[in-house]
């Protein structure tokens, strides 16, 4: 019997929440690939956010989720002006 195959949206999805997870302070996540869990840590934050990648070509303009492999630009810092 073979597993099911993964629905790309789905695990783009897992991947995101498990990524803003780690990020956010949480120490570990557990995410189901097929029959299979797996734990990661904030050590395997950069190996989740390629494979985020490799997800996100595959059907992330449709997802609505953001694109973590781009750059977050930042404008300039606020200035306090006292008169």
């Amino acid at each position: 019997m073979t597993a099911p195959v993964p629905d790309c949206a789905s695990e783009l999805r897992k991947l995101y929440d498990a990524i803003m997870a780690l990020q956010s302070g949480q120490r570990a996540v557990q995410m189901g690939f097929g029959e299979r869990q797996v734990t990661f840590s904030t050590v395997h934050l950069s190996e989740l956010r390629q494979m985020f990648a490799l997800f996100y070509r595959q059907c992330g303009a449709e997802s609505g989720l953001l694109d973590l492999s781009k750059a977050v630009e930042r404008g300039p810092p606020a200035v306090a002006r006292f008169s």
